[in-house]
């Protein structure tokens, strides 16, 4: 007997534009049309609107001292980096920040975008630990921080960059 399938637009919920209290999710590097892209994918934290709906931004992978991605770093509490210092973005995953989100439309499908992230406010932080997918979530909870346990990706950053270089 044959299986036949048929394809269909994922089901994809738009969120009204403002500002979110959010949790990185997942980062994931891929090629872009100017370089290497970071696509930080955030979802709404509990108890806003919206409630894990997932909202995401994307940038340059290379990292240089006040550019977009050094800005989203510091927003998720990481210190401002020396040329040659790394980040362990992994380590990351996790932590709360204010996102910003636009929609903007492809065709019939509008999507969350993310333009700029800040840190939170004390009052603004959430009570209960974010619920991460995939399995690191299992250890999340058991170590009780807001991170994510450790891995092997790294942003290095840029050294000896010349125009050509950044994307922007």
């Amino acid at each position: 007997m044959a299986i036949v399938l048929k394809s269909q637009r994922p089901e994809y919920v738009t969120v009204e534009p403002g500002e979110y209290t959010t949790f990185l999710d997942a980062v994931t590097q891929s090629a872009g049309k100017y370089g290497p892209m970071l696509r930080f994918q955030f979802r709404i934290a509990e108890g806003e609107p919206h409630e894990g709906i997932p909202v995401s931004l994307v940038c340059t992978a290379f990292l240089t001292p006040g550019n977009r991605l050094d800005k989203i770093l510091q927003a998720l509490g990481s210190s401002a980096l020396d040329i040659g210092e790394e980040v362990d973005v992994e380590k990351l995953r996790g932590l709360y920040v204010k996102a910003y989100v636009e929609n903007s439309k492809d065709g019939e499908v509008t999507y969350n975008n993310v333009s700029k992230v800040r840190k939170l406010r004390d009052n603004e932080m959430p009570k209960n630990p974010p619920k991460l997918s995939e399995k690191k979530e299992e250890t999340h909870a058991q170590t009780a921080t807001t991170t994510a346990p450790a891995a092997t990706a790294t942003v290095p950053a840029a050294t000896n960059l010349t125009k050509e270089d950044v994307p922007f």
